[in-house]
């Protein structure tokens, strides 16, 4: 197996107008918990070990929660960031030659690019400008993707895609927007892979006409999520 120098995604951060209504989402409907505050900055851990996975307005060295154990229903961990970039190639690029990431896939607009053995961990999407797409969160499992998708409805937020299975990384997905406006996945069964994964091109990822996952029960993305995933520029 490869030796990443980069071995994983630990933490992502989220600049917000109003952190009030940002920390009563994602404690109280996501499902995050409140690990620590520091001055205008709160961080959010899952059920995994990880001091935290989200930081609400960088990461704090490395510290680990200790006894840390997958909780059903739950966000485990952070699963994958997904940017936008006018430049897919040269964007995936940077994130091979720079930080050691393997590309595992490339579709027709997105590049796949892993640091361990998840099947991806970057994802660039090409876009008119550059920006945050969406961040994805891992759940334990199918059934937790499903009660936590019940869960975010029961609070008023309706799924703004899927739930369904992707093709690249065969993971399940739902996706939601914020109350915010930022894009956020549940997600489960990423796909492992090793160096003798073959790395497959855009001829290869196509899908029927008015299919847009594996299952073919994912519904077209709504355009208010489409819109949502190029609402966030990077400053």
């Amino acid at each position: 197996m490869t030796r990443f120098p980069v071995v994983a995604l630990r933490s992502v951060e989220l600049d917000t107008p109003d952190i009030a209504k940002s920390e009563a989402f994602y404690p109280n409907v996501w499902g995050l918990t409140v690990a620590t505050r520091d001055g205008d900055a709160v961080y959010l851990h899952a059920t995994g070990d990880d001091h935290h996975v989200l930081v609400l307005r960088f990461v704090h060295g490395d510290a680990r929660r200790q006894g840390a154990q997958a909780v059903a229903n739950q966000v485990l961990r952070l699963a994958h960031v997904n940017i936008n970039s006018t430049d897919v190639d040269v964007t995936a690029g940077f994130y091979e030659r720079v930080l050691g990431f393997r590309l595992s896939d490339r579709s027709k607009v997105m590049a796949f690019a892993r640091c361990n053995s998840d099947h991806h961990a970057v994802v660039i999407a090409d876009a008119p400008h550059v920006g945050l797409n969406h961040v994805a969160f891992l759940m334990p499992d199918l059934e937790s993707v499903m009660r936590g998708s019940g869960r975010l409805i029961d609070h008023g937020f309706p799924i703004g895609w899927g739930v369904g299975r992707h093709g690249p990384g065969d993971n399940v997905f739902a996706y939601f927007v914020d109350p915010l406006g930022f894009v956020v996945e549940y997600t489960a069964e990423v796909l492992q892979v090793d160096d003798s994964y073959r790395v497959r091109g855009q001829s290869e990822w196509t899908w029927p006409a008015g299919r847009t996952d594996h299952w073919g029960i994912a519904p077209s993305k709504p355009d208010h999520v489409k819109q949502a995933q190029l609402a966030i520029p990077f400053a």
